[in-house]
């Protein structure tokens, strides 16, 4: 083999090389392309899917405002749910968690108490105050805003008012039509006697050991199913967007493999 042959073999094998060289630098800049449209991708997914659920929940939120009367839309209302947002939010961070939304409804009952009379004496329990919770943080944050914290304080207002009317209702026009009407049966009991008021005490008072804590407890039972029935009801929208978005991707996925079959 001659000198000349061997260089020409030589120079066939570096060319040979720098070609292998280019077609690898070649191969991973593609690959880096791949990626970066592929994390590109992935993030206008996660912005696409935050905007969604934004628009769920601020739909959600307009559900429940338009389920509202006419006095959770009052002034009255309105500056009711300031005073007492501010107050729970210890933390001052514009969020109330489920410790703050404990200790708020307990002072607000304390605080409705002085004027509501028995009716707020019995504030819920924290199971269910952590219920309320779940069923009105609709954007699953961790957190309570201010439009959901409206929503608890409407449930609070309408379980409350139920038992005040329960509780005025028996004690101004029940219990004396009741009494009267026993006192009336029994001929044994004579009129305007110290027995006759004994009677109608010892009924007032069985009435309202008895009676009232078992209609309270019908309110208390029917209040626990509307916050369930809330958040069954933001759980099913909840699904319902998601696989709204999962066939909107999937069509979307089909598009552009149809447009890249075309290309090709």
């Amino acid at each position: 083999m001659t000198s000349s042959s061997v260089k020409a073999a030589t120079c066939k094998e570096e060319e040979e090389k720098e070609e292998e060289e280019e077609k690898g630098k070649v191969s991973t800049i593609k690959e880096d392309n791949n990626d970066v449209d592929v994390t590109a991708q992935a993030k206008e997914e996660g912005t696409k899917k935050k905007e969604k659920k934004k628009r769920l929940v601020s739909k959600i939120k307009t559900i429940a405002k338009q389920g509202s009367n006419i006095l959770t839309r009052s002034k009255p209302f309105k500056t009711l749910v300031d005073k007492v947002f501010k107050a729970c939010d210890t933390s001052k961070t514009g969020d109330v968690s489920k410790s703050e939304l404990y200790i708020g409804l307990l002072s607000i009952h304390i605080t409705l108490a002085r004027y509501a009379g028995p009716a707020a004496c019995f504030p819920p329990s924290r199971e269910v105050s952590d219920r309320l919770f779940d069923a009105a943080d609709v954007d699953e944050s961790g957190g309570i805003d201010k439009v959901e914290f409206e929503n608890i304080i409407m449930i609070l207002c309408a379980h409350i008012l139920s038992r005040m009317f329960v509780y005025y209702s028996v004690l101004i026009l029940f219990v004396p039509w009741f009494a009267r009407k026993v006192i009336d049966s029994t001929p044994h009991i004579p009129n305007d006697s110290y027995l006759e008021l004994a009677a109608k005490q010892t009924i007032s008072i069985s009435i309202f050991m008895i009676a009232i804590p078992l209609i309270w407890n019908a309110i208390d039972t029917h209040t626990h199913k509307t916050i369930d029935n809330n958040s069954t009801r933001t759980m099913m929208m909840m699904m319902r967007s998601t696989s709204t978005s999962m066939e909107t991707t999937k069509d979307d996925d089909k598009e552009k493999s149809d447009i890249d079959k075309k290309d090709d």
